[in-house]
């Protein structure tokens, strides 16, 4: 709503979630005790919110405008402008990411460390994938921690890969391991804790999950 020019906030101090929710199509289910939003009487709780969005997602997001608008005073139009810039940055920024990924993937810049892991499909055609070849005590990792990972989904396919290096080309057998504990192990191989390369190119590449995938030799056939 506006009034000579300026937007007028909804003033939503003291309501509960099920006035927020009313008009939704979800104002039956009970609020969370202590949810009001009044200043002196106030429990804001992460959970709560959390428990609540699913049921009121429109009263939530007003419900917490209303509150950063209230507490920092911002006029109407200064906030949602704030809201379009840091959306079009984050906008800006998702694309960014995506794009890096993609090209990753599409030019397969090799550099010392890398190897050519050859997957296949179900069909026995074959796929040449440029990777990072981690070795831990004697056991040789690679790793998915990009978007684009459609040799990881080969191999989930069908396990049975080849390990190119200087012409030759080697059997595994790669064994997807995504458990905390090799996540961890295989970050810190990726440089995590030993410098800031590690969270700037994670950081541009959207902090895609790392997907550990441990290679066993196994028999040519």
């Amino acid at each position: 709503m506006k009034r000579d020019g300026r937007v007028i906030w909804p003033n939503l101090r003291g309501m509960d979630l099920v006035s927020l929710g009313e008009g939704t199509g979800h104002g039956n289910v009970p609020p969370v005790s202590g949810f009001g939003l009044g200043y002196a009487r106030t429990r804001f709780s992460v959970r709560s919110i959390f428990v609540e969005l699913p049921h009121r997602p429109r009263g939530i997001l007003i419900a917490l405008l209303t509150l950063l608008h209230d507490c920092y005073a911002l006029p109407g139009e200064m906030l949602m402008k704030i809201v379009r810039i840091l959306a079009i940055i984050l906008g800006a920024y998702v694309v960014l990411g995506l794009s890096l990924d993609a090209a990753i993937g599409y030019f397969q810049p090799q550099r010392q460390g890398t190897i050519v892991l050859r997957t296949f499909d179900s069909s026995g055609a074959s796929g040449d994938t440029v990777l990072g070849l981690r070795e831990d005590n004697g056991q040789l990792w690679v790793e998915s921690g990009h978007w684009f990972r459609g040799w990881y989904k080969r191999i989930l396919a069908n396990p049975n890969v080849e390990l190119v290096r200087d012409g030759r080309a080697v059997p595994y057998r790669a064994v997807p391991d995504d458990s905390p504990e090799t996540v961890e192990r295989i970050t810190q191989l990726m440089g995590k804790g030993a410098g800031a390369n590690y969270w700037v190119m994670r950081t541009l590449l959207l902090w895609a999950p790392v997907k550990p995938v441990r290679l066993d030799p196994r028999s040519a056939r």
